[in-house]
């Protein structure tokens, strides 16, 4: 998928005092295709594009990016409103680097003997919060570009400033069916966009409404031709997971290429949670975030964040999505199942989401709360445009919020089926990892009681920092 690899050398120096092929090394794409080089007086980009081809446009342009492009001997980059694209960017003592993965930063800091070191200010913005702070990580001296910012390298200096949204005068007063008709277009759009850029020739496939909803997009041709995928859980049989029995009905009515595959439980206490996926070999489309844009589903996995929440509802629903995509660590989707969704820099490159579309969401924020929340707005695109997709059984809070979807009642939940740890069970598992690191203390962290959000967050710290920093498991 989309990834970047590059630096901008400083005056004095040259390729030869980079560490770069360390860093090529921790690169995951490394592994997967040759990579293109292109160098200025100051400086090198490597990638997996032509470099040729630039500017270029990581993600769709106008959707969901990061934009790279060269002007003389200065490099640019800018990301979307919502920072729907991971950058991370640091100063060394002979280059500016940047990278859509950490690693090869952190080789770079390495190899001038900088010690990692944790960045107290954002652990414990996390730790109080449930998300870390707005453009920084957990490691000290990296930084991760923020929503709807330029970011520019020279040689001498590294700048990055806040761009302004244009206004759309057009917009001030459109009705909602106006909306209604440009989001549904916009995603058809962003779908067949897809497609094009990255010849994607399969699609997941589930019990919910955002799958179906991108399965009810595709031309015919596109859903005769594709592979539809469908992930069951590891502890329940197929007969019994809701999410499988609906994709094989719907696999069955529109005579689909359908496979089902299990996939893998991660839990905090294991390092796979931390380890990189490889890109993937057959780009699908994902459904990703569908209920949080289009259903207003983003109160509810950021209700963590209340203390933070504005005094509108507009103004909420963009903060709530800005801060769904953007953070370095979250606690967005938490629960005893720990997985990439809470280190979004993990997850964001290597998902074909069409939901994720910046013009969308401005779109979206201009609606009223009760024409959005609860699953309104999802609702109308699905009677306007696709009723016939609607005759099945849906295993999504559409069904739970209007009557006139049908609830799936036979089979169990895979998110509720897989058995998790508690939070005490997790502390005494970690205890030892805990004496060794000396971040936290076991009794101090016992005390909080088993509900406490800071309990879990400390674990997860713990173990981060245990991974990246003290025993630099990702090398």
């Amino acid at each position: 998928m989309d990834l970047i690899l590059g630096c901008v050398i400083k005056d004095g120096h040259s390729l030869k005092d980079l560490p770069w092929d360390s860093m090529i090394q921790s690169f995951s794409l490394q592994k997967q295709r040759e990579l293109s080089f292109l160098k200025i007086s100051h400086g090198c980009l490597c990638s997996n594009f032509p470099l040729t081809k630039l500017p270029h446009s990581l993600g769709i342009k106008g959707r969901n990016f990061l934009e790279i492009e060269l002007k003389g001997e200065l490099i640019q980059i800018r990301n979307d409103f919502f920072g729907m694209r991971s950058l991370f960017y640091c100063e060394s003592q002979v280059a500016y680097y940047f990278c859509s993965e950490i690693e090869p930063l952190l080789v770079a800091l390495m190899a001038e003997g900088h010690e990692l070191s944790l960045h107290q200010g954002c652990v414990e913005h996390y730790l109080n919060y449930g998300v870390s702070s707005s453009g920084e990580t957990f490691i000290q001296g990296v930084k991760l570009l923020r929503p709807g910012h330029l970011l520019s390298i020279s040689s001498t200096h590294i700048k990055n400033e806040k761009q302004q949204k244009a206004k759309n005068l057009e917009l001030a007063s459109i009705s909602q069916n106006e909306i209604l008709e440009k989001v549904n277009q916009r995603l058809s759009d962003s779908i067949q966009d897809w497609i094009e850029k990255y010849q994607i020739k399969a699609a997941n496939l589930s019990g919910g409404a955002d799958t179906r909803l991108i399965l009810a997009h595709l031309t015919q041709e596109q859903r005769e031709s594709f592979q539809f995928i469908t992930d069951k859980s590891p502890t329940l049989e197929e007969d019994n997971d809701k999410d499988v029995l609906i994709a094989k009905r719907l696999a069955e009515k529109f005579h689909l290429q359908h496979e089902i595959r299990s996939h893998e439980i991660k839990e905090i206490d294991q390092d796979a949670v931390f380890y990189r996926t490889e890109p993937v070999t057959i780009p699908k489309l994902s459904g990703n975030h569908g209920g949080e844009i289009l259903g207003a589903d983003v109160f509810g996995a950021m209700a963590f964040l209340k203390p933070q929440w504005k005094d509108s509802f507009n103004e909420n629903y963009n903060f709530l999505v800005s801060q769904m995509f953007h953070p370095f660590f979250s606690d967005i989707y938490n629960g005893g199942v720990y997985n990439h969704w809470t280190m979004p820099f993990r997850f964001h490159a290597r998902k074909c989401a069409p939901f994720w579309d910046q013009g969308i969401l401005f779109l979206l924020s201009l609606l009223k709360e009760d024409q959005l929340s609860h699953y309104s707005f999802y609702a109308q695109v699905y009677r306007k445009y696709f009723s016939s997709f609607t005759k099945d059984s849906f295993f999504s809070p559409l069904a739970i919020h209007h009557s006139d979807f049908e609830l799936m009642e036979k089979g169990e939940n895979q998110k509720t089926s897989i058995p998790k740890k508690s939070p005490l069970d997790l502390l005494k598992d970690e205890r030892e990892l805990l004496k060794k690191n000396g971040l936290y203390q076991y009794e101090e962290l016992l005390s909080l009681g088993k509900d406490h959000p800071r309990l879990m967050r400390c674990l997860k710290v713990n173990r981060f920092f245990d991974f990246f920093i003290k025993e630099r498991k990702w090398s």
